[in-house]
């Protein structure tokens, strides 16, 4: 991951402190204190089920009301790869 992340330019910044932890914990908490009582009052009681619900209904319900930020402007900020990146060779393993 380091060394792709290097090869594209991007910066990895580590949460080292548990204020920089703490929103991504709580969501993870929240996710499974909610998650398994949202599978019980559905009566969902098999995999292929809670999957189906859990990317349908749970992640975006959740997303939207939670983590979604809406944008100030509708400009992305997206650029296209460059053509001389070529993505498969940069996010692949590398045996050394």
């Amino acid at each position: 991951m380091q060394r792709a992340c290097n090869e594209l330019g991007f910066e990895i910044i580590f949460a080292d402190s548990p204020q920089g932890k703490g929103r991504i914990e709580r969501s993870f908490n929240t996710f499974q204190d909610r998650l398994i009582s949202e599978l019980r009052l559905n009566r969902i009681k098999d995999m292929d089920n809670a999957n189906r619900y859990l990317q349908d209904v749970f992640i975006p319900t959740f997303w939207r009301s939670h983590i979604q930020v809406i944008s100030k402007n509708d400009s992305s900020e997206f650029t296209s790869v460059p053509e001389h990146i070529n993505l498969e060779n940069i996010c692949c393993l590398e045996r050394i």
